[in-house]
């Protein structure tokens, strides 16, 4: 048999509250997504570079290498910065 000690804890002692708990986490989430931003913007730029203007010095299979991964770093720019706006959200910022 076991006894439970029951001691009041003040908000001032302890903040366990969900936001505060999972402020490094979105943190960390801002951090992650502002990188694969910058990533798959340039991914992206190199891409629509070789794909469009600079075609004729490219092999065919450079330029179907090239039409996958401009859609590839899209989604990546697109997921980069859906999770930008939930770390912002999360953290009271105002979301851009």
């Amino acid at each position: 048999m076991s006894i439970i000690t029951v001691m009041p804890v003040s908000a001032a002692d302890a903040d366990l509250s969900p936001a505060a708990t999972a402020h490094p986490r979105f943190q960390a989430l801002l951090r992650w997504s502002n990188f694969g931003l910058l990533l798959s913007s340039l991914l992206l730029l190199a891409t629509i570079l070789i794909c469009y203007p600079l075609a004729d010095w490219f092999s065919m299979p450079q330029q179907i290498a090239a039409h996958l991964a401009l859609v590839l770093s899209a989604t990546l720019l697109k997921c980069c910065y859906v999770g930008r706006c939930v770390a912002q959200h999360s953290l009271q910022q105002e979301v851009r």
